[in-house]
């Protein structure tokens, strides 16, 4: 990561040019009335000033640069700070989706599951091989209790035509019994 100057750390370099120009003026105000190798101070001031300027314009530079990194830089950290909100959003939404999702365990259970069990196409198909069958089994027992229920009555007036039949020799058989004892 750059690791960047804090925004006034040259600020007292600043300060110390300016005053170093101010210094420099008034040593030239002091000298100028001397004339002792003016030439060669006023170069050297002019030399000294210039650089001067020419730091406190590269600072400014550098100052007005900074602050637009700044301001990139705070703007990319925005960025980022959005992305990772929906990037947490997501992960928890992933989060969410894989409590509804089947994992090994689950998935060996309904394996076995489907091994023990039929499939809905087989059991179709043996219901349809079975039903047919079966109706003709319930047919053939409808049949059997209609055929069952007419042997009762059947049976019925039998015994009942029996009973009646039974009671007329009775009584011819009593009456029979009856002529006798009057007869002897």
């Amino acid at each position: 990561m750059v690791n960047f100057v804090k925004k006034g750390h040259y600020e007292s370099d600043k300060i110390t040019m300016e005053d170093k120009i101010a210094k420099n003026y008034a040593e030239m105000e002091r000298d100028y009335t001397t004339n002792e190798s003016m030439e060669v101070k006023l170069k050297f001031l002019k030399k000294n000033i210039s650089d001067t300027y020419t730091l406190i314009k590269t600072t400014e530079r550098f100052e007005e640069r900074y602050e637009t990194y700044e301001e990139k830089i705070a703007r990319a950290l925005e960025k980022d700070q959005e992305r990772f909100r929906g990037l947490d959003g997501d992960l928890m939404n992933i989060r969410e989706v894989m409590k509804t999702k089947a994992d090994n365990y689950d998935l060996n259970v309904l394996k076995e599951s489907c091994d023990r069990f039929a499939l809905y196409d087989d059991l179709k198909t043996l219901h349809n091989k079975c039903l047919p069958p079966l109706a003709i089994v319930q047919d053939q027992i409808i049949k059997f209790k209609n055929e069952h229920e007419q042997m009762k009555e059947m049976i019925r007036k039998y015994d009942e035509n029996f009973n009646i039949k039974a009671n007329k020799v009775d009584f011819f058989e009593l009456r029979e019994q009856k002529l006798d004892k009057e007869l002897l």
